[in-house]
């Protein structure tokens, strides 16, 4: 039995594996994202304090998106079983992040952060399953 090597073929088969070896993360990255179920907020509906998706009898898992009149992003929220769940933000018209905050099985929970429209911090607040626990107003100083 001979063994022969061709180096030119071993050379095209060793770049074929570094490419896909590039190419496959980023096809990781595109399936994963094509797998997320986004829809716009004004495709939900409440029914029993569970949101569901226009004519679905399954309660909404995935993320919504809310845009104002002037097509800057609105808000930005997450939902799981019907009710928020995670990370959420809200956007004033000029697109500056108005407030960001955390949810648990549809309650406000954690630090909760509100901004002015000039994107300066305006206060923290801290909830515990939708209880305040901790205010912070910033005061505003102005500078001359």
């Amino acid at each position: 039995m001979s063994l022969t090597f061709n180096l030119s073929q071993d050379l095209n088969l060793v770049r074929s594996i570094k490419s896909v070896k590039i190419f496959l993360p980023f096809l990781c990255l595109l399936l994963l994202s094509s797998c997320t179920n986004e829809v716009p907020s004004e495709r939900l509906v409440e029914r029993n304090g569970f949101y569901y998706e226009v004519n679905s009898e399954l309660p909404y898992t995935g993320s919504t998106e809310y845009y104002h009149e002037n097509g800057q992003l609105g808000s930005k929220d997450n939902w799981k079983d019907g009710k928020r769940e995670g990370p959420s933000e809200y956007y004033h018209e000029n697109g500056q992040l108005s407030s960001k905050g955390n949810w648990k099985n549809g309650e406000i929970d954690g630090l909760s952060v509100v901004y002015f429209e000039n994107g300066q911090l305006e206060f923290k607040v801290k909830f515990k399953m939708e209880k305040k626990m901790d205010f912070e107003r910033i005061t505003m100083k102005t500078v001359n």
